[in-house]
């Protein structure tokens, strides 16, 4: 179980290594990034025309290249969140095994509304101003809503990993979790929340690959 718990914080550090190596010496990366989920804070076809202008723009293309990376890294936290949820079916059956089914099927269904997000955020980035639609614009935005609704309730529900009567950092994620989703959920409804719930979303994942990636005993003590 230790090697387990280890490599399911190693392998996604590893890639994120990559990854990172690989944009650092990519010739083609701009020199500046579009701001953090820039798109999915857009309501209306003015703001939308403020963030990245008219059809042709340097700022689409850009957007355009996100969206097609993103696809990778759906497919990549969706994998990581149901191998979460195998990690929680191995507590206790009486109640683990349903919270782990539950949040394995939340963890799809945003995987989903994600995908169908970047297709209706491709659609209005090659779509003119002049031929944008108001309810183009909704379509984003109804996809965006449910993706990050249902991420936060699959963080919820996987928080059940670090319950129990644990040392006091794995304690400490019992609390993290929960209260990442809870902001998950505000910023839902207040976008201007959105980048800081993703850069921290981002944070506490990456802190308990850390921690499985280094000490799997203390994780596994009390599991």
């Amino acid at each position: 179980m230790n090697l387990a718990v280890r490599l399911i914080g190693a392998v996604p550090l590893t890639l994120v290594a990559l990854l990172a190596a690989g944009a650092l010496i990519h010739d083609g990366v701009p020199t500046h990034a579009p701001p953090i989920v820039r798109m999915q804070r857009v309501e209306t076809v003015d703001q939308l025309a403020a963030y990245v202008g008219d059809k042709g723009t340097k700022e689409r293309a850009m957007e355009r290249h996100r969206l097609y990376a993103d696809f990778g890294f759906i497919a990549f936290y969706l994998a990581f969140f149901i191998t979460l949820a195998v990690l929680l079916a191995k507590r206790d059956p009486a109640w683990a095994t349903w919270l782990a089914v539950c949040a394995s099927l939340t963890a799809a269904a945003a995987a989903i509304n994600d995908v169908v997000e970047n297709l209706a955020t491709l659609k209005v980035l090659r779509t003119p101003l002049s031929g944008t639609t108001q309810a183009m614009i909704d379509s984003m935005r109804t996809a965006t809503s449910a993706k990050f609704t249902l991420i936060a309730i699959t963080l919820c529900l996987l928080s059940a990993l670090f319950s129990g009567a644990r040392p006091r950092i794995v304690t400490a994620f019992a609390v993290l979790w929960p209260a990442v989703a809870l902001l998950g959920l505000i910023a839902v409804w207040w976008l201007p929340l959105l980048p800081a719930f993703f850069l921290i979303d981002l944070g506490v994942l990456f802190a308990t690959c850390v921690l499985f990636a280094v000490s799997p005993s203390t994780f596994l003590t009390g599991y």
